[in-house]
């Protein structure tokens, strides 16, 4: 089967107008991502995985232990005992 230059030019033309509206897809998906993160939800996340490390061990524990640490480098306020 053969393809005109016209033709070709179309198909490329729908592909790229395809990969610029994926690419605002994927933007407007991180910006509703970044509104959404809020201390609390940090902490809800941080304590499941303190929770889901103590179930499965040493290495997930220590996972947890950076994770924490990272939330009290990016929340000076927070003290550990309000996680």
């Amino acid at each position: 089967m053969k393809i005109t230059k016209t033709r070709l030019k179309e198909i490329i033309q729908e592909e790229l107008n395809t990969m610029d509206n994926s690419d605002e897809t994927i933007n407007e998906m991180e910006a509703e991502v970044v509104a959404g993160l809020t201390p609390e939800n940090i902490q809800i996340v941080l304590l499941g995985l303190k929770k889901l490390a103590l179930e499965t061990g040493l290495p997930l524990a220590a996972l947890t232990a950076a994770a924490m640490k990272i939330h009290q480098k990016i929340s000076p306020g927070n003290s550990e005992d309000e996680l």
